[in-house]
């Protein structure tokens, strides 16, 4: 589950606290005082890390909406784990930490629309587009994450369209590895980030089962 002594001010997530959104601007949201709420990054952290040795799977059902054209600069919603969990406030995103391996949507100036990113370290590892960026752009996708501590590594999935975008490798599991989830720009797109874990997911998609 999200944990709702993390999350941002300005993001709200739901009572079963599965689901996660933007909120739109101005708008503010008077939570309960936690020294564990986050300041700067604009989400929430998972309610237990992933440690070793094992194989853990989850899934985030991710639904937008856009309603204002986004530029350049816009990024939309992030999916990572960090190793060092006092990492992830100090910026509004984790991409560019050497102990996190990041999943995001952001616009992309080569394809000129978003796009699917995997990054470490402030590397990009692979990009793959997404969607278009004009108002009236729906999104709907599931995207599944295979943690593996034995191997070290971190597999994403996109398991509406059935195909693996990226296999990060070298994972640093000597730490527990925390889940974190982002998004971003309220004030051009809606978006729901729903956490699946457990029983919630009938099954883990065939092209994972050769990782």
């Amino acid at each position: 589950m999200y944990d709702p002594d993390t999350v941002h001010q300005y993001r709200e997530i739901s009572e079963d606290l599965k689901s996660l959104k933007n909120q739109t601007m101005g708008f503010t949201v008077q939570l309960p005082h936690s020294d564990r709420r986050l300041r700067k990054y604009r989400g929430v952290i998972g309610s237990r890390p992933f440690q070793q040795p094992g194989i853990h799977y989850f899934e985030v059902h991710v639904n937008f909406h856009i309603h204002k054209q986004l530029d350049n600069v816009n990024f939309v919603f992030e999916i990572g784990i960090i190793n060092r969990r006092g990492d992830v406030d100090s910026g509004h995103y984790v991409y560019d930490h050497r102990n996190a391996w990041s999943f995001c949507a952001q616009h992309c100036e080569e394809h000129l629309q978003l796009c699917q990113w995997c990054r470490h370290g402030g590397r990009n590892l692979a990009h793959s587009p997404l969607s278009g960026i004009d108002a009236g752009t729906t999104v709907d996708v599931t995207y599944g994450f295979l943690v593996d501590t034995d191997q070290r590594r971190l597999t994403v999935v996109d398991c509406t369209n059935s195909r693996k975008l990226h296999t990060f490798t070298n994972l640093e599991v000597t730490r527990p590895l925390w889940p974190v989830f982002g998004c971003h720009w309220p004030s051009k797109i809606k978006i729901d980030m729903t956490l699946r874990t457990g029983n919630d997911i009938h099954e883990i998609p065939a092209l994972l089962h050769t990782e």
